[in-house]
C-alpha cells in the first residue's frame, strides 16, 4: 500500500504542476487583463502539490529504509525464484524510468521558475503607476500572488531535489537488491527445477524401468531354476531367457527415455533464458554446462540403441534357426520388431534432440558473449550519500562477528576432526611431518646451495635461488595440506586456511626475486639505486600482500554490492601504487647489457616486454578505481595468467637453451673439429626448432584458457584478412594465407635443402674416400629435397600439381626466347655431377686459371686460384670447352729439367751423381722412379734430360723440390769436378782496311724475375706448362 500511495502522489504531484504552470502563465499574459481568480487559484494548486510531494518524500524515504533494512545477505531465506528476479528487474526498470522523469520535471521545474522571475521583473519595472485606484490595486495584488506563486515555486524545486535524491536512492537499492538475488538465483529456479520437483513423466518411466527390471529378473531366476534337460525344459528356460533379455532392452530403452524427455527439459529451461536480461553471466556458464551434459548423454545413450539393436539381430537369427522356440516364435518376434522400431525411433529423436541443443548452446554462447561485452563496460558508481555511507560503515562493523563466526565454526572442525583421529592418523601426520621438514632441510642446505653454487645453469640461477630463500615461507602450507588430507578436512576449510598461508609466502617469493635480481645486476653508482627499489618493492609488496589478504577475508563473507564496490576500489588504489615500483626497477635495469646492435636490439625487445606487466597493473587499478570494476577483474585476471604463461615459457626456453649450450660444450672437449658442425647444424636448430613449439604450445594454453576463437574480436578480422583472395590459378583461389603458408615453407624447404646437403657430405656419406662422389651425392639429396618440398608444398596450398605441365611447356618457350643460358648451366651441372670430371679439391687449368675447385654448384663451379681469389666458371664452359684436370686420376706430375756438362766430363759419372741425388730428396716419388738421360750434345755442353715425378697433395712445393735439386746437382758436380759449362761462340771479326772497329754498347741481359712466393702446386702447375712448351718447341 505504501509503495502505490506513493506512486499516485507522485503522479497527481506531475499533473497539479503542469496545470498550475499553465494557469501562471496564462494569467500573466497582458498586464491589463488581471485575473486574480486564477492566479489565486494557481497558489493554491502549487501549495496542495507542496504537501503531496511532502507526504511523496515520507513515504519515498520510508520505502527506502524498508528496503535497506531487508538488504541483508546475510540472512537465511528462500530460494530465489525466477519470478522474484523478473520482478526485481522489473522495479529497476520503472525505478529508472522514474528517476529519468523526475530529472526533465526538475528541468522544467527551474526552466518554469526562471521565467516566472522574468515576469515579476518586467511587471515590476513596467508599473504604470496610474491614477486609477482600483487599477492599481489589482495590479499589486497580481505582483504579490505571483511573489507568493514563486516563492511556493522556490519551495517545490528544493522539495523536487530531494524527492530525485530519494528517488535516486531507492534505484540503487532496487539495484543492490538484483544483484542479491542475482548472486544467489540458481540454474534449478530458471529451468523449473527447484525444490526437488521431479517431472510426472520421468517419475512414471522410472518406476516402469523398476518394473521391468524386476520382471527380468524373476524370469532370469525362473530360467535358473530349470534343471532338467529335456527338451520341453529346454524349450522353456530359452524361452524365459529371451524373454528375460527383452524386458532388460525396453528397460534400457526406457531409460533413453528417461534423457530424451531430461534433454527437453533442458531445452526448454535454458531457452527462456536467452531473452531474460535479469538472468545473470554465471547462470549462462551453468546452462552451457548442463546443455553439454545432456548431449553427452544422449551421445551416450545412441551408442547403447546401437548395441541394443545388434542384440536384436541376433535375437532374430536365433529365433529363425529351425526348431528354436517354434511355438512362441511368432510372439517373440512381433515385439523385437515393435522394440527394434521403438529404438529406430529413439535414435531419430536423439538426433534432432542433439541438433536442438547444439543450436540453443549456440545461442547461449553468444548471447553470453554480448552480456560480458556490455558487462565489461558497465559502470558501478560509488555511492556517496549518507545513507549508503552509514550502510556500509554498519556492515563493515559487523564484520568482524561475521568472521569470528565463520572461522570458529572451521576451528571446531578441526577440533573435532582431531579429537576422533585414532593414533594411527597423529603418526602418520609425525611422519609426515618429520619427511617434509628433513626433505626442506636438505633441498635448501645441501642440494640448492650446491647447485647454486656450482656451475648452475644461468636461466635457473635466479629461481632456484629465490627458491632456496624462501622454502620455510612454504613449510606451513605443506604442514597444512598434510594434516588436511590426513584428517578429511573439508575443501571450503582446506582452501581457505592454504590461501590465507600461501599469501605471505607468495610475497616473501617476490620481494626475494627483486632483491636476487638487484643484487645480479648492480655494481658501483648503480647499488644506491638498487637499494631505493629494493625498499620500495618491499613496501608495495607488504601492502599488496596485506590488501590480498584482506580481500581474500572478506570474500567469505556475504557483503551488499555497495560495500564489495568500496573494498574493490581500495584494492585497485593499491594496485596502482604496487605497479610504480615495478615500472622504476624496469626503467633501470633494462637498459644493461651488451653495446653492440644485436645486444641493443634485444635490450629494447625485452625492455618493452619488461614494460608490459607493470603498466598493465597500473592500467588494471585505474580502470578499477573508474568504476569498471568486471573490466578490472577481467583484466587482472588475465594478466596474472598471462604473465605465468609467459614467465614458465621463459623459463623452459632458458634451461632449454642453457642444455643446448651445454651439449655444445661437451662436444667441443670431446670433439673440437666437429664442435663448430654440430652446433651450427644439430644443436643450433633444433633449439630454434623447440623455440618454435613452445612457443606454439603457449599460445595454443593461452587461447584455451582465455576461450579465443574465431568469433572472438580481433581474430575474426584477422581470419577474414587470412582468407582473402589475392588471386586464382584454373579457377582455384589462393588466399593470404595461402601465400603465407606458400612462403614460409618454401622458405623452409630450401633451408632443409641445404642442410641435408651438408649433413649428407659431412656425416651420412663420411666413409666415403672419394670426395666428389660425396659432393655429387650430397647435391642430389639436395636437389631431392626441393622437388619434394616444393611439390608437397603446392599440393598443401591446394594446386593442382597435374596442371605443372602448361607451366613445363611455357617454361619451355621461356627457355628459348630468355633463359637459355639459366638452363644450360643447370644441365651442365647435372651432368657435372653425373660424369664427374671433376671433383671437390681437383686442381684444374680452365683457359689461362689454375686452382683448386671447391664447390660445384647447381649454375657454376668456384675455383679458387693459387693466388686466392676465387674465379666463378659456369658449368657449361666446363661442358663445352676444354679444361685440363691435373688430379683427375692421381696427384703425381712429371718435371722435366736440363742439366749441361761439359764435353771434357764423364756423362755416365754425371748421370750417376743426378740420379743418386734424386733418390735422397723426399719429395719426388719413387714410384714412378727417377730417369737421368743423355738427351743431346749441344753447342757448348752435353744436355742431360732429368726426369722425375712429385706429388701434387705432398707436403713439399714443386719448385722448392726443383730448387734443391738443382742445388744439389750443383754441389755436387762442384765436388765431382763436373762443370756446368757457359755458352761458347766462335766469333770472327772482319775487319775493312782503314775503317776503325764500332763501338758496341755493352746490354745487360735482363735476370728472370723470381716468382712471387704461391702455391706450391701453382709453380709444379707452371713448370710442367713450360716442359711441355719446349718439348712442342723441340718436335
Amino acid at each position: 500500500m505504501p509503495r502505490i500511495s506513493c506512486i499516485f502522489l507522485f503522479l497527481r504531484l506531475i499533473g497539479a504542476a503542469v496545470v498550475a504552470a499553465t494557469l501562471t502563465f496564462a494569467g500573466a499574459a497582458a498586464a491589463q487583463d488581471v485575473d486574480l481568480v486564477k492566479l489565486r487559484r494557481s497558489v493554491a494548486e502549487a501549495q496542495r502539490d507542496a504537501r503531496n510531494l511532502d507526504i511523496a518524500i515520507e513515504q519515498r524515504a520510508a520505502e527506502n529504509q524498508r528496503l535497506a533494512d531487508a538488504l541483508d545477505v546475510a540472512d537465511v531465506r528462500e530460494p530465489v525464484t525466477f519470478a522474484e528476479l523478473r520482478q526485481a528487474k522489473f522495479e529497476v526498470d520503472i525505478a529508472r524510468t522514474r528517476l529519468s522523469t523526475l530529472d526533465h520535471r526538475l528541468s522544467e521545474q527551474m526552466a518554469m521558475m526562471g521565467d516566472l522571475n522574468a515576469e515579476i521583473i518586467r511587471l515590476t519595472s513596467s508599473n504604470t503607476g496610474a491614477a486609477d485606484t482600483l487599477k492599481r490595486v489589482v495590479e499589486e495584488a497580481a505582483l504579490d500572488w505571483r511573489s507568493r506563486l514563486r516563492d511556493i515555486e522556490n519551495d517545490m524545486i528544493g522539495k523536487l531535489t530531494r524527492f530525485r535524491e530519494l528517488s535516486a536512492e531507492y534505484l540503487y537499492l532496487r539495484q543492490e537488491e538484483l544483484q542479491i538475488l542475482q548472486s544467489e538465483i540458481s540454474l534449478d529456479a530458471i529451468t523449473g527445477s527447484e525444490g526437488g520437483k521431479a517431472d510426472p513423466i520421468i517419475a512414471r518411466l522410472r518406476d516402469l524401468v523398476t518394473q521391468l527390471s524386476r520382471t527380468a529378473m524373476q524370469l532370469s531366476n525362473d530360467a535358473a531354476s530349470i534343471e532338467t534337460s529335456t527338451p520341453a525344459a529346454v524349450e522353456r528356460r530359452n524361452l524365459l531367457r529371451l524373454r528375460s533379455d527383452e524386458l532388460l532392452l525396453r528397460s534400457t530403452a526406457r531409460l533413453t527415455d528417461i534423457v530424451i524427455v531430461e534433454a527437453q527439459n533442458v531445452i526448454d529451461g535454458v531457452r527462456p533464458m536467452i531473452d531474460e536480461p535479469a538472468v545473470p553471466i554465471r547462470l549462462f556458464n551453468e546452462a552451457i554446462g548442463a546443455v553439454d551434459d545432456a548431449s553427452d548423454d544422449l551421445g551416450a545413450r545412441r551408442s547403447i540403441i546401437s548395441d541394443n539393436q545388434t542384440a536384436l539381430q541376433d535375437f532374430n537369427r536365433f529365433l529363425t534357426e529351425p526348431g528354436n522356440l517354434q511355438q512362441a516364435a511368432t510372439g517373440q518376434t512381433n515385439r523385437i520388431q515393435a522394440l527394434r522400431r521403438l529404438l529406430e525411433t529413439q535414435d531419430r529423436e536423439i538426433g534432432e534432440l542433439q541438433d536442438r541443443l547444439l543450436s540453443v548452446r549456440d545461442a547461449l554462447v553468444k548471447e553470453r558473449a554480448a552480456r560480458q561485452r556490455a558487462a565489461l563496460l558497465q559502470r558501478e558508481v560509488a555511492r556517496t550519500d549518507r545513507g549508503a555511507r552509514d550502510r556500509i560503515a554498519a556492515e563493515i562493523a559487523d564484520i568482524p562477528s561475521e568472521l569470528t563466526r565463520i572461522y570458529s565454526a572451521r576451528v571446531a572442525e578441526v577440533e573435532t576432526a582431531i579429537v576422533v583421529a585414532d593414533n594411527e592418523r597423529f603418526a602418520v601426520l609425525a611422519g609426515a611431518l618429520l619427511v617434509v621438514l628433513a626433505l626442506t632441510l636438505w633441498l635448501r642446505q645441501r642440494v640448492l646451495r650446491r647447485f647454486v653454487a656450482s656451475r648452475a645453469t644461468r636461466a635457473t640461477e635466479v629461481p632456484i635461488e629465490v627458491l632456496r630463500r624462501n622454502l620455510f615461507w612454504l613449510f606451513p602450507a605443506a604442514v597444512w595440506g598434510i594434516f588436511c588430507a590426513t584428517f578429511a578436512i573439508s575443501r571450503s576449510t582446506a582452501v581457505s586456511v592454504f590461501t590465507l598461508l600461501i599469501i605471505p609466502a607468495a610475497a616473501a617469493l617476490l620481494r626475494d626475486l627483486t632483491q636476487v635480481i638487484v643484487a645480479h645486476s648492480t655494481e658501483g653508482r648503480k647499488r644506491r639505486i638498487g637499494i631505493i627499489i629494493t625498499r620500495s618493492t618491499e613496501v608495495a609488496m607488504v601492502a599488496t600482500a596485506l590488501v590480498v589478504f584482506v580481500y581474500v577475508v572478506l570474500d567469505e563473507v556475504p557483503l551488499l554490492p555497495s560495500t564489495q564496490t568500496a573494498i574493490d576500489r581500495l584494492a585497485y588504489s593499491v594496485f596502482v601504487l604496487s605497479g610504480l615500483p615495478m615500472l622504476l626497477f624496469v626503467f633501470v635495469f633494462a637498459n644493461t647489457g651488451s653495446n653492440s646492435a644485436y645486444g641493443k636490439a634485444r635490450r629494447f625487445i625485452a625492455a618493452v616486454l619488461s614494460l608490459l606487466p607493470p603498466v598493465a597493473l597500473i592500467a588494471t587499478g585505474v580502470t578499477g578505481l573508474a568504476g569498471y570494476t568486471q573490466l578490472a577483474n577481467i583484466m587482472l585476471e588475465n594478466l596474472g595468467i598471462a604473465i605465468a604463461i609467459a614467465a614458465t615459457l621463459a623459463l623452459i626456453l632458458g634451461v632449454l637453451n642453457d642444455i643446448i649450450e651445454g651439449m655444445a660444450e661437451t662436444i667441443r672437449e670431446k670433439d673440437p673439429a666437429r664442435a663448430y658442425f654440430m652446433r651450427s647444424n644439430f644443436l643450433q636448430p633444433l633449439n630454434r626448432l623447440l623455440q618454435v613449439l613452445l612457443a606454439l604450445v603457449a599460445i595454443a594454453v593461452a587461447a584455451h584458457i582465455f576461450g579465443w576463437s574465431q568469433e572472438t574480436p580481433g581474430i575474426s578480422q584477422l581470419v577474414e584478412v587470412w582468407r582473402t583472395t589475392v588471386f586464382s590459378v584454373g579457377g582455384q583461389g589462393y588466399s593470404i594465407g595461402n601465400v603465407l603458408i606458400a612462403t614460409a615453407a618454401f622458405v623452409f624447404v630450401f633451408w632443409a635443402a641445404a642442410w641435408t646437403r651438408r649433413v649428407a657430405y659431412t656425416v651420412i656419406f663420411r666413409h666415403l674416400k672419394d670426395i666428389g662422389i660425396r659432393q655429387s651425392l650430397s647435391v642430389f639429396a639436395q636437389y631431392v629435397v626441393i622437388v619434394l618440398g616444393v611439390l608437397l608444398t603446392l599440393s598443401a596450398v591446394g594446386f593442382d600439381v597435374t596442371t605443372l605441365t602448361v607451366f613445363a611447356a611455357s617454361l619451355g618457350v621461356g627457355i628459348g626466347f630468355g633463359l637459355q643460358n639459366v638452363v644450360n648451366n643447370f644441365i651442365s651441372g647435372l651432368l657435372l655431377l653425373v660424369e664427374r670430371p671433376l671433383r671437390l679439391g681437383d686442381i684444374v687449368t680452365v683457359g689461362a686459371n689454375s686452382g683448386t675447385v671447391s664447390q660445384i654448384g647447381i649454375r657454376s663451379m668456384r675455383l679458387t686460384t693459387f693466388d686466392e681469389f676465387d674465379l666463378i666458371v659456369p658449368n657449361s664452359a666446363l661442358i663445352s670447352d676444354t679444361f685440363t684436370n691435373w688430379t683427375r686420376t692421381n696427384s703425381q706430375m712429371r718435371v722435366l729439367l736440363t742439366v749441361g756438362i761439359a764435353y771434357d766430363n764423364d756423362p755416365e759419372e754425371a748421370i750417376k751423381i743426378v740420379y743418386e741425388i734424386l733418390k735422397e730428396h723426399k719429395g719426388v716419388l719413387r714410384s714412378p722412379a727417377p730417369m737421368v738421360t743423355v738427351e743431346e750434345f749441344a753447342d757448348s755442353s752435353i744436355n742431360l734430360r732429368v726426369c722425375y715425378y712429385i706429388d701434387l697433395r705432398g707436403n713439399y712445393s714443386g719448385f722448392v723440390v726443383k730448387s734443391e735439386v738443382l742445388s744439389a746437382v750443383w754441389r755436387r758436380f762442384a765436388k765431382a769436378g763436373i762443370t756446368i759449362p757457359f755458352p761458347q761462340r766462335d766469333l770472327h771479326i772482319i775487319n775493312p782496311s782503314g775503317a776503325a772497329p764500332a763501338a758496341v754498347p755493352s746490354q745487360t741481359v735482363p735476370e728472370r724475375p723470381e716468382s712471387a712466393h704461391g702455391e706450391w702446386v701453382g709453380d709444379a702447375i707452371e713448370l710442367a706448362q713450360e716442359n711441355a712448351s719446349q718439348e712442342s718447341a723441340k718436335e
